[in-house]
């Protein structure tokens, strides 16, 4: 059986953290989620707008439908006050323990959005990304193009 893990992903310069931050259940590893979070931000921006960030409910949406992540946001928001940071001190991963007496001690790992995309990941990954992005390629480019469930105040541009 593979290691569940819990993550917080987060983007430093949301303005309300609790609100827009997604909680997710993965097996995947740290380094790989933030690789595929990288990804995916490029592809959107190759494929949609590249001054635009992509919406957290549209990235949770491929996550789930693309790389299998249980959505937790609603099992586990109690646990966001835990954590908070000040700025200074984001880093591409944070790992808080926790302590409850309900499920035991356990890990958040937070992932900041910004960090994975600007930090030269694409650069120096870029091989190991793309063989995370999924097989399903038409499919995955369709979902990332579909705009009208996630950005209203977007343009659309039909296929031609």
């Amino acid at each position: 059986m593979l290691k569940k893990f819990i993550y917080k992903i987060d983007h430093y310069y949301n303005k309300d953290h609790d609100e827009y931050c997604l909680m997710i259940e993965s097996d995947i590893s740290k380094e790989n989620l933030a690789m595929i979070i990288a990804g995916i931000q490029l592809k959107f921006e190759e494929l949609v707008d590249e001054s635009e960030c992509i919406d957290e409910q549209h990235l949770l949406e491929i996550l789930k439908k693309f790389y299998g992540v249980k959505d937790i946001k609603k099992e586990y928001a109690r646990f966001l006050p835990y954590t908070c940071l000040e700025p200074s001190e984001w880093a591409m991963f944070n790992i808080f323990k926790i302590i409850d007496k309900d499920k035991g001690t356990f890990k958040i790992i937070q992932i900041d959005g910004y960090e994975a995309r600007e930090n030269s990941f694409y650069a120096k990954y870029k091989k190991q990304m793309e063989e995370l992005m999924p097989a399903d390629n038409k499919g995955f480019e369709s979902e990332i193009r579909n705009l009208r469930d996630y950005y209203p105040f977007l343009e659309i541009e039909e296929d031609k």
